[in-house]
Formats: C-alpha cells, structure tokens, sequence
C-alpha cells in the first residue's frame, strides 16, 4: 500500500527515523498518521468493491432478463 501512496510512505520513513533517533513521541504521531492513512484507503477500497460489486449484481440481473424475454 505504501508504493502507491507517497504520503503513506513519507510518514512511515519518518517513523522509522524517529525510532532510530529515539524520539518516541515523533514516531507515535508519524505512526498514527499513517494509519489514519491506512484507514482511508481502506474505506475507499470498502466502497469501489460495493460499487463493482452491485454492477455485477445489475448485470447478473439484466442477462436474466434477457433470457426471459427471449424464452
């Protein structure tokens, strides 16, 4: 997930240096921002697959259609 997101990768780069400096207190906030992250593209994950997966229930519902008119 982080390759794909600059910003998610920043913020777990500056958590990892904020470990090595031992500067917990950087490193927790760098850390939850990146989750915070994580969370939204997980909703928006959530959401493209709902969206793909009622298309596919629409589609499913039109060739039914189709072959009930065509019966």
């Amino acid at each position: 997930m982080a390759e794909g997101d600059p910003d998610l990768a920043r913020q777990l780069a500056q958590a990892a240096e904020a470990i090595e400096r031992g500067d917990i207190a950087e490193a927790r906030q760098a850390i939850q921002e990146a989750a915070r992250r994580m969370g939204e593209a997980g909703e928006r994950v959530e959401r493209q697959e709902a969206v793909e997966s009622t298309l596919a229930q629409l589609q499913e519902g039109r060739e039914q259609i189709g072959q009930a008119g065509g019966t």
